[in-house]
């Protein structure tokens, strides 16, 4: 898209260990007069970090700078991902915590990022083409409804039977379990310390260092641990590597990470 617009494309390291303020620093200083589009995760999802957007996105809405938050992880485990949010757009998935059908996502205009939303069109034209916003997005050739139409019912429901408190609640107890109890058994085996080097950890997501192959571990060690974890504990885990310098500047001591849901 960038190089079809003619636009320059720059992608802002962050130190996984970094605190709020470092985040916004690092941010805002990659900002020039010549930015023009941002996109910012709420939430980072190989991470499990939970930025600070509302400071970032104010600061780009002073400038000028359009920016949309990308709060895919944000539905279920904040209870407010959007009250003053300053900007133009955020997109949430809801087929993830609020158990809705994969692929349903809400696409919202916070009010104070002073949008109406008429500068937004869908990828194609269809029936709804020339409606004003948000009605020319509802019908979209013969796209399927059924996300749209069961995630209200699958949020009440959820609300219903425990209450989103609630919910939150037990998910970031059960992700605090997780993290606790898998970092506990990487270090064993490793005899290093496993614990997450994340300052800024999201309510229901937890990253986890896994021990480093050919570090004197050998490679069964770590595949104990990734075999373990499905089995051990009830919440849903990915294990994966990460880039060279991902795990060069912010995970020295291991090259493979593992990311709970406390779900």
């Amino acid at each position: 898209m960038a190089r079809r617009d003619g636009a320059t494309l720059r992608t802002i390291h962050v130190l996984i260990d970094a605190d709020g303020d470092t985040v916004v620093d690092v941010v805002t200083a990659a900002m020039t007069d010549r930015t023009s589009f941002i996109v910012l995760d709420q939430i980072t999802s190989a991470t499990a970090m939970l930025f600070p957007a509302h400071r970032i996105a104010a600061e780009a809405h002073r400038r000028g700078i359009r920016i949309l938050i990308d709060g895919a992880h944000a539905p279920g485990q904040l209870a407010d991902p959007i009250g003053g949010l300053e900007s133009d757009w955020w997109i949430g998935n809801f087929h993830k915590f609020p158990c809705a059908p994969r692929g349903t996502a809400l696409l919202v205009l916070p009010p104070a990022g002073g949008r109406d939303g008429q500068d937004l069109w869908p990828l194609i034209d269809s029936w709804g083409y020339g409606r004003p916003f948000p009605e020319r997005f509802d019908e979209q050739g013969t796209q399927d409804l059924c996300g749209p139409i069961a995630a209200p019912d699958a949020w009440h429901e959820i609300d219903r039977l425990w209450g989103w408190d609630a919910v939150r609640s037990y998910m970031t107890a059960l992700a605090d379990y997780a993290e606790r109890h898998v970092a506990q058994s990487a270090s064993e085996i490793s005899r290093e310390d496993c614990s997450s080097p994340v300052r800024l950890p999201s309510p229901a997501m937890r990253l986890v260092r896994l021990p480093l192959f050919g570090h004197g571990v050998r490679d069964d060690g770590t595949r104990r641990v990734v075999r373990r974890i499905p089995f051990t504990y009830p919440q849903r885990a990915g294990c994966r590597g990460l880039g060279h310098r991902v795990r060069r500047r912010t995970l020295p001591a291991s090259d493979r990470a593992c990311v709970c849901h406390g779900r």
